[in-house]
């Protein structure tokens, strides 16, 4: 049962003690690296790293060419850019050397790909401009065929959708970022599919995938061949006609939404199963790039009904800032994005560790989980003398297994030997403590790392499953106290991705882990401070959910604040997420015409706010969308107070 101090390993034999003293680093790229990517990765041994970063000294775009050796490098803001590069040593060498450091501030490590960005993509889409605001959507699935985003003129069928840019690999044999459709080649696949009476939906489909990859016809068109999508369900919910919320008193059908123009970005479908967000930012930045070259000069609303549960929960993220960046001239855009259901997942726990003292926080790891574990610990590392202070130790449901004390700028892997592998070269777990991190805030960051428990393909090592403990020692001698804040990342299954439920949780330390259960106070199972991991932007609209007949808070709904001074409070407001008690979820639009089910989560409450406000700036009204104070769902009087704002915001949408 070995723990090592790692100071090279993985495939490339990266020397990490040498990298880790400096700052922004990435534990996840790290820890792909450490297990040869084989966690992120199914293609073959040469692939691409995509990376977005923020640079230090904006305009100095010839200096980053060169920097990255001719890869093409996008702008997505002033600050922010994104670039592929070979998934080498020499690669990540570059990333962490002095040259990069004088002009890269941060980078993050998005889904490595085959083929890499192209130069002058954005100009090269067809652009369909709008003449009035426009509705975007950043989702998986868009059934553009469907009634509700075509009409007939009389000799032939229009369609709302003016740009769909597919991003997953394989749609264009030449590029990794897919295909941009314009608004007169989805008319011409529909038209030439069907004739006013009907359009051969299946068929719209099928032709998308002509002259293209297996992979494409695998990842995108068998999930529109579904009875049902994500991204078709809230596309319809922001922007379908007729308005679907109306059948249930909660809109006018006709509204000026059901008329807008749509542009939709498909997410590629490997970081749609990748729920732990870790590949979700460099495409959503790719996807603003993309919206905003299309749209420059009029009004785009977006809606991103996506998210995470990990991240320091300060605005500080990468895309965070970016969104902030896009919609800081609201005259031009607003994003919108889910509040989160975390609530009553038992994802996030606390504690304060004093000068000399230990503190422990235990994880329910579940088996047949075929995706890594992650669990980020953040604490500051702004208190004099207590950033070197704290050390972590990991207790796994293997007896004599501790991993010792795992200590600063440090990574500490557990190799498991088995019957089957005895001398393993892969790890089985691992801890990567960190100094400020590649979320660019002033917090240290210890990443814990679990490798799957069930058996998968590329075939790596099988973590135990059950209760992991992690010890937490505040090694000082003054009488300080540390703030140890953890979130246990996001890994339950997304819609349409057809793998079972596998989501880890923290363990409550006296009254059992149901869901819903009070806790002790002195349980470090905590549930306010749950946002959505990319809901802490100053300029986002951050959308919480209510049970529309009963008026109240669902359950899941989840709470504010940021965990940062005088940053995000609360969700903006609360939507509908559910009709009724009985009703779970809102009906709306499946992947055929004549198609409705129901989907619940604050992933619908979003597009509930984005229509209103697309509503509000096709009418010209200005402001805030219309509110009333909605009081908090009660709770057992065991449970410790809230402040319903927390949760509410400002109320809900009337």
């Amino acid at each position: 049962m070995t723990w090592r101090t790692i100071f090279s390993s993985g495939n490339f034999g990266i020397q990490w003690h040498k990298i880790f003293p400096m700052s922004a680093v990435d534990p996840y790229l790290v820890w792909a690296e450490l297990t040869s990517f084989k966690g992120v990765s199914k293609s073959s041994s040469e692939f691409l790293l995509q990376i977005a970063f923020e640079t230090k000294k904006p305009g100095a775009l010839g200096r980053l060419q060169g920097l990255f050796r001719g890869a093409p490098v996008v702008r997505i803001t002033d600050s922010i850019y994104a670039t592929h590069l070979p998934a080498t040593a020499q690669t990540i060498q570059i990333l962490y050397s002095e040259d990069a450091r004088a002009l890269v501030s941060r980078f993050i490590m998005g889904m490595p790909v085959e083929n890499g960005l192209q130069p002058g993509f954005f100009n090269a889409a067809r652009r369909s401009i709008s003449r009035d605001a426009v509705m975007a959507v950043i989702d998986d699935g868009c059934a553009f065929a469907h009634d509700h985003f075509r009409k007939y003129t009389g000799t032939r069928w229009k369609s709302r959708v003016r740009g769909l840019w597919d991003q997953n690999p394989g749609s264009n044999p030449t590029a990794a970022q897919g295909r941009a459709f314009s608004r007169a080649e989805l008319e011409s696949i529909v038209n030439a599919a069907g004739s006013a009476a009907e359009v051969d939906e299946e068929a719209c489909y099928r032709s998308l995938s002509a002259g293209f990859s297996a992979t494409y016809a695998t990842d995108y068109l068998l999930q529109l061949r579904k009875a049902a999508s994500h991204g078709t369900h809230v596309l319809d919910l922001a922007a379908g006609d007729p308005n679907p919320l109306a059948g249930a008193g909660l809109g006018e059908s006709n509204d000026p939404a059901a008329k807008a123009d749509i542009f939709f970005v498909q997410l590629p479908h490997a970081t749609v199963k990748d729920t732990s967000g870790g590949s979700l930012d460099v495409y959503v930045l790719l996807a603003l790039a993309y919206l905003r070259s299309m749209n420059p000069q009029r009004k785009i609303v977006v809606n991103l009904s996506y998210g995470s549960y990990g991240g320091p929960h300060d605005g500080n993220t990468l895309l965070e800032r970016a969104m902030d960046a896009f919609a800081s001239n609201s005259s031009l855009a607003e994003i919108v994005v889910p509040a989160g259901n975390a609530y009553d997942a038992r994802i996030h726990a606390a504690v304060k560790v004093e000068g000399g003292q230990t503190d422990s926080i235990s994880i329910h790891v579940q088996p047949d989980s075929v995706t890594d574990t992650f669990v980020e610990f953040w604490y500051p590392s702004n208190i004099p003398g207590a950033s070197e202070t704290i050390e972590f130790e990991v207790i796994p449901p293997v007896e004599g297994a501790e991993s010792g004390r795992c200590e600063l700028n440090s990574v500490h892997l557990w190799f498991r030997p088995t019957p089957s592998d005895p001398a393993p070269v892969e790890p089985t777990a691992g801890v990567i403590h960190v100094k400020s991190p590649s979320s660019g805030t002033d917090k240290s960051m210890a990443l814990l790392a679990i490798a799957p428990t069930a058996e998968v393909t590329p075939p790596r090592p099988r973590a135990p499953h059950g209760k992991w403990t992690v010890k937490i020692f505040n090694t000082s001698a003054q009488p300080h106290a540390v703030d140890v804040r953890a979130w246990v990342e996001r890994d339950d299954a997304s819609f349409g991705s057809g793998r079972s439920q596998a989501q880890a949780d923290f363990l409550s330390a006296g009254l059992g882990p149901s869901p819903g259960e009070p806790h002790a106070a002195s349980d470090p199972i905590v549930r306010e401070s749950n946002l959505n991991s990319i809901g802490h932007g100053e300029k986002t609209r951050v959308v919480g959910g209510y049970v529309a007949r009963q008026e109240r808070m669902a359950k899941y709904s989840a709470s504010g604040p940021s965990i940062a001074p005088d940053t995000r409070e609360h969700p903006d407001l609360v939507t509908p997420c559910e009709e009724s008690e009985v009703l779970n979820g809102l009906l709306a639009a499946g992947n055929r015409t004549g198609i409705h089910f129901r989907m619940n989560g604050t992933s619908v409450a979003s597009p509930v706010l984005a229509r209103a406000l697309l509503n509000m700036s096709l009418s010209g009204t200005k402001g805030q969308p219309p509110t009333v104070q909605l009081p908090l769902e009660p709770l057992p009087p065991s449970h410790p107070p809230v402040d319903p704002t927390l949760r509410e915001g400002a109320g809900r949408l009337d």
